[in-house]
């Protein structure tokens, strides 16, 4: 087990560690929190029992937020064909922090970022998996953008 300080360090060199790879594999920086759309972001997790890429909204109001996820199924069977499985699809997903959002994800499960034997395969999914949603989104941004609740 780790002291909160050196589980801190060690999901920093994760992710520190990710970010050199990205940078040297990708030509450009990716979308994540600029996706021009307010309340939408793509994001990704690492923990201890997984790792994933997600769509994540996260407006307040949780009507607009359900209406606006509700408006996202109707992207469903384009979304989950670019995968290999099934994205998850969660109208009301709970962070850490106990803020509730809507996320649509893909997660690799029985991976651990405090195991950096995991790593490799972590990383390789993490790339490969937010290339595939970051085109899918880019693809159909303009729809999205149309399904913002009034």
């Amino acid at each position: 087990m780790y002291s909160k300080e050196e589980s801190k360090l060690l999901r920093k060199e994760f992710w520190n560690t990710f970010g050199r790879i990205s940078k040297a594999r990708r030509k450009s920086p990716w979308l994540l929190y600029n996706t021009k759309i307010k309340d939408v972001s793509l994001k990704f997790e690492a923990n201890r029992e997984f790792c994933a890429v997600a769509i994540d909204i996260e407006l307040r109001n949780e009507i607009k937020r359900h209406k606006f996820f509700d408006s996202f199924l109707g992207l469903k069977t384009i979304f989950d064909s670019e995968f290999k499985e099934e994205l998850f699809w969660d109208k009301d997903y709970v962070l850490e922090n106990h803020k509730v959002i809507s996320r649509i994800s893909y997660k690799l499960e029985n991976v651990n970022v405090y195991r950096k034997e995991d790593w490799p395969e972590m990383f390789k999914f993490l790339f490969k998996n937010m290339k595939i949603m970051e085109y899918n989104f880019l693809e159909h941004q303009e729809i999205i953008r149309d399904f913002i609740p009034d």
